[in-house]
């Protein structure tokens, strides 16, 4: 079959005229390309390797496209590769950034209608502010933080207990007490509530719960505003 000079052909149309199948091709990208080999061979040389007499010519024409072929594969496997170690070395920098420890947290426990209900700074850290989170039952802290607690009470004097941490606290209406500890490590320990008359109110007795950082601010932000500081409720 003649082939006029100034058509132009697809590289499959050289493939089929010098008896070279997909397979070669597959066969020259997986030796040469993925392989790593260090090696240099011509492509037309690789690919005729499929030929199993390996005596038939490949265009120059083809040859060219198959470098082209070679060079533009090369190009986007060293592309996708940087661009996935960007994409991991962005996710590693948020994951650390978003667990990073907290040194120090403020929460006011308050005390009313034997419940407890803890007070949490939003996301300007600042406790006693408009975006104040609240919480109710059991208490949650970041791992490895200095918590410092400020306990009161609406209506009757409570006993707050974290035995863990040697937590052992008053709530009384009117005052405010203060308390000190470290979170230490994640967990889940008991708190325990009274009304000085003994344990026998189920709604004072819940967990203490300490987190990762991540997920000590994800649960922070899933809980309800706290009432104004100035109208509390709670």
């Amino acid at each position: 079959m003649d082939v006029a000079p100034t058509k132009r052909w697809r590289l499959d149309h050289f493939c089929v005229l010098a008896n070279i199948t997909p397979e070669g091709i597959g066969a020259f990208v997986d030796r040469f390309l993925l392989s790593g080999s260090a090696r240099r061979v011509s492509p037309s040389a690789a690919l005729c390797e499929n030929d199993p007499n390996n005596v038939t010519p490949i265009s120059t024409e083809a040859s060219r496209r198959v470098s082209r072929i070679y060079r533009n594969v090369h190009f986007g496997r060293l592309a996708g590769a940087g661009l996935i170690a960007v994409s991991v070395t962005i996710g590693v920098a948020l994951c650390l950034k978003r667990d990073e420890p907290i040194e120090h947290l403020d929460v006011q426990v308050v005390a009313s209608n034997y419940r407890l209900y803890f007070h949490y700074p939003g996301a300007d850290s600042k406790l006693g502010t408009a975006d104040d989170r609240l919480g109710t039952r059991n208490f949650y802290a970041p791992a490895n933080t200095e918590v410092r607690l400020s306990l009161t009470s609406r209506d009757f004097v409570y006993l707050v207990e974290i035995p863990e941490v040697g937590l052992y606290e008053v709530a009384a209406p009117e005052l405010d007490f203060e308390a000190r500890f470290e979170t230490g490590e994640s967990g889940v320990h008991s708190l325990l509530g009274s009304q000085m008359c003994g344990y026998d109110h189920s709604e004072l007795i819940g967990e203490f719960v300490v987190q990762r950082t991540a997920e000590f601010k994800r649960l922070v932000r899933e809980l309800s505003p706290a009432p104004s500081p100035t109208n509390p409720t709670q």
